[in-house]
């Protein structure tokens, strides 16, 4: 499985006064089993861009393709498409509505019209995988969860449908410190476990660091940085201008090599970064 975009444009309110380019003539490819980091200020088109990748918005012009099929073609069965690409919106457990956990994850299998067997399998293995006991939380009402496993069953119903991509948009956003570092945690044990392409995007460059192979940066509609997150945030400068940080051990290195003659660091993580920091002080004394 991979993706291929090639010059997609998309224009809100074609030929109004409130007319937008959202994206603008973006290009890229991801191969099997990437995980591609997206981030980007506010308005840049990266949600716009996700919605595009399942086909919930078809592009005013460019093409999109998922495996050797183009989804931006108008003949294209679009139920097929959102089977083989999950999407997951910023905060899904407002989108929880059954009256169990095991009803809710079960939808979207019933929609494809497998057998019962089958759809049980997939809301076991699917609720498992999200790091929930499935004996202990089947029969409860997912409105009786918190906050953090509201937001691993609502993930789960997306999972059971087996998707070959993942998208997640803000995947830990609004959780506490715990929740925030088991939702990661559940996300890297679903790619490795199904091997998936998986795309996320996030405001929080230390999620990005972590998680990503490789990193887009979207400004003004436009894919304006492309890299591995080594790449990417080694150019600090250029983030800052578009109102984009660096991760936060990425900002205590740029301020010391501003005032440490001779100091040099690519660091990205605290444990990077503490490393640099006692090499440089042991050379110094040596």
């Amino acid at each position: 499985m991979s993706i291929s975009v090639k010059d997609l444009t998309y224009i809100y309110n074609p030929g109004m006064p409130g007319e937008t380019k959202a994206l603008d003539g973006v290009s890229f490819d991801v191969a099997d089993g990437t995980v591609l980091g997206i981030i980007g200020h506010t308005g840049s088109g990266k949600s716009t861009l996700l919605q595009h990748l399942n086909g919930l918005i078809r592009p005013t012009s460019g093409e999109v393709y998922i495996g050797d099929v183009c989804i931006t073609e108008k003949d294209v069965k679009m139920t097929e498409i959102r089977r083989r690409v999950g999407l997951v919106f910023q905060y899904p457990e407002y989108q929880l509505f059954e009256e169990t956990v095991a009803k809710d994850v079960a939808f979207g299998p019933h929609n494809l019209g497998l057998s019962e067997e089958e759809i049980d399998r997939r809301v076991k293995e699917a609720i498992e995988l999200v790091g929930l006991d499935y004996d202990e939380i089947k029969d409860v009402s997912p409105f009786e969860l918190s906050g953090g496993m509201k937001r691993r069953a609502a993930i789960a119903g997306v999972i059971a449908m087996e998707p070959e991509i993942l998208i997640l948009d803000e995947p830990t956003a609004g959780l506490d410190p715990a929740a925030h570092r088991d939702i990661l945690s559940m996300i890297r044990r679903i790619h490795d476990e199904m091997n998936i392409i998986l795309i996320f995007v996030s405001h929080n460059m230390s999620d990005i660091v972590e998680m990503s192979d490789r990193v887009i940066v979207m400004n003004e509609g436009k894919i304006v940085l492309d890299g591995t997150p080594r790449e990417v945030f080694s150019r600090a400068e250029e983030l800052y201008g578009m109102g984009l940080s660096v991760p936060p051990a990425r900002e205590i290195i740029e301020l010391i090599k501003s005032k440490t003659v001779g100091f040099e660091s690519e660091a990205l993580t605290i444990d990077e970064a503490a490393a640099d920091i006692k090499n440089h002080l042991e050379a110094a004394r040596a």
